[in-house]
């Protein structure tokens, strides 16, 4: 138990891509799979990292703090503002009326965020004709109203979250917008965005557990917990525990599992644009990917108030059964629902068997702390931690006995 605790410790403190803290979390980590015995390499990756201050619009006396977007060009502006609240309303507008002018979108062009441009996982083709439009507008600035994230926590919400996205960016919660609007559009306003962004580095641990009987053909188990955290959070349900928990599968089965080569990686990128340690890690699995067996992601678990709840994707029958009476030994184990916002679903989506845990209280009670300085261990109980490794070292034993290797 002393060990979780100092580990969750730890790993509970910002630590966004390419930021020092994450940068010695990530040696860490290193350092304790070599104490351990693992084989470690340690993927570098170029990234970008982010500055931010506090930011401010001001008009005819009222003065109004904005969020900066994650990764926002900043400037200081005295301009006036243009509303616009649909993707009509964006039609109707020509690049002369809006260069030099504060955009600010409203409703139904804020109901979500944006995801960046040509993210690889994911790239809707309305967030794709946003994005553009907003480009070739070319506002001097963006500020986009909105309210509480759908996923998270963050009220308000960044639209953009993008390192790739110059337009200058921030968000203003809904009830602070309409005392600004009270005002009249046609007043000058100063706005403020305090916001820069910086090369830096960063690496991607992959930890090797191989049997004494290891071969260019065993079959791979990966196991993984992203590392990082978005900025402005400590981060310890998302993803402090998650990685506690894969830290102690691997001290539980660092002599081995015969049959099998084991993979712990935490991943490093989740939470950025870029996802720069996701994609370090894909291509170094291309050349294994045919003999990848089984994807173990853990995310959000831990709760204090929940259990640890597993979700299934691709398994075969016989695989599904035995894992349901493996879960009646484990009391901590329940079933939960199938999500696919998480690192399981770059191996999923290609036909391999996952599983997926978190928290069995996620939407309830997890969700609307992530990504916020309310994520702390106090919502923590270690013990679950405990109990969810030992559950999985059961689990993965017993899927190389169904294997017959």
């Amino acid at each position: 138990m002393r060990e979780v605790i100092k580990q969750l410790q730890q790993l509970a403190v910002e630590r966004p891509v390419g930021s020092v803290a994450n940068q010695n979390i990530s040696e860490w980590f290193v350092e304790y799979a070599k104490n351990l015995g693992c084989e470690v390499e340690e993927l570098s990756f170029p990234c970008m990292e982010w500055k931010k201050s506090d930011s401010t619009l001001k008009c005819d006396g009222l003065e109004l703090e904005i969020i900066p977007a994650p990764f926002s060009l900043g400037i200081n502006v005295n301009s006036t503002i243009l509303r616009a609240k649909s993707k009509n309303d964006l039609q109707q507008l020509s690049q002369a009326e809006v260069t030099g002018r504060i955009l600010c979108l409203e409703e139904e062009l804020t109901i979500e965020p944006l995801m960046p441009k040509d993210f690889p996982f994911y790239y809707p083709e309305e967030h794709r004709w946003l994005n553009d439009t907003l480009e070739e507008l070319c506002p001097a600035a963006i500020l986009s109203v909105t309210g509480k994230h759908p996923l998270t926590g963050e009220n308000p919400f960044p639209l953009t979250d993008d390192g790739a996205f110059n337009i200058p960016s921030a968000s203003l919660r809904k009830e602070k917008a309409e005392s600004l609007f009270q005002l009249g559009t046609d007043q000058r306003v100063d706005l403020n965005i305090v916001s820069r962004r910086q090369p830096s580095s960063g690496i991607q641990p992959m930890a090797f557990i191989r049997s004494e009987n290891h071969r260019e053909d065993t079959p791979l188990v990966l196991i993984g917990a992203h590392l990082d955290t978005k900025y402005d959070t400590p981060g310890a349900l998302d993803n402090a525990t998650g990685v506690t928990t894969l830290m102690q599968l691997m001290k539980s089965l660092r002599n081995g599992v015969p049959g099998l080569e084991l993979l712990f990686i935490p991943f490093n990128g989740e939470e950025h644009y870029q996802v720069p340690g996701q994609m370090a890690a894909i291509k170094y699995l291309e050349a294994h990917l045919h003999r990848l067996k089984l994807m173990i992601n853990l995310d959000g678990l831990g709760h204090k108030n929940g259990k640890t709840a597993l979700s299934t994707y691709n398994l075969d029958p016989e695989t599904e059964m035995r894992l349901n009476d493996l879960m009646k030994h484990h009391p901590i184990m329940t079933y939960g629902d199938s999500w696919v916002e998480g690192d399981h679903s770059m191996f999923s989506f290609q036909g391999i068997s996952c599983l997926a845990l978190t928290s069995s209280n996620l939407l309830t009670e997890v969700i609307p702390l992530a990504h916020t300085q309310s994520d702390t261990l106090h919502h923590v109980d270690p013990e679950i931690i405990i109990k969810t490794a030992v559950f999985l070292a059961d689990a993965v034993r017993d899927f190389v006995s169904k294997t017959g290797k």
